[in-house]
């Protein structure tokens, strides 16, 4: 489960073992946008965080070094990268705030770059 306050309207989600997209937030119900249904409202409860993995990472338009950190171009100029830390997840060079899921990117690249992140999944 994800609390609403960590979702914007964009971020990627998995529900029933598929990536959907947040199409609003409210206090009880957000909706899913689907190709194969349109809008739909689901229970917060039902809605699952999609790790954030390395091929997540290269369809996101980042670079994967020799030693697993992950370095993107931001459309400001700047670089954004993240380093695999000793338990699996990546943290943010800059801040250090571990980023473990695909909203989080997602999130951390909207606050840096003002710019949604373009996702090819």
């Amino acid at each position: 489960m994800i609390a609403a306050n960590d979702l914007r309207i964009g971020n990627r989600v998995m529900y029933d073992n598929r990536y959907f997209q947040i199409d609003s937030i409210a206090t009880v119900f957000p909706t899913l946008n689907t190709a194969e249904f349109g809008i739909g409202v689901v229970d917060y409860n039902n809605i699952e965080p999609i790790p954030l993995t390395e091929k997540i990472l290269l369809d996101c338009g980042f670079y994967i070094d020799e030693t697993k950190n992950a370095s993107r171009m931001l459309p400001n100029n700047e670089v954004l990268i993240l380093e695999l830390n000793d338990k699996g997840i990546y943290t943010d060079y800059a801040y250090g705030t571990e980023i473990e899921y695909l909203h989080n990117l997602q999130n951390l690249h909207k606050e840096l770059s003002k710019t949604e992140l373009i996702i090819n999944l």
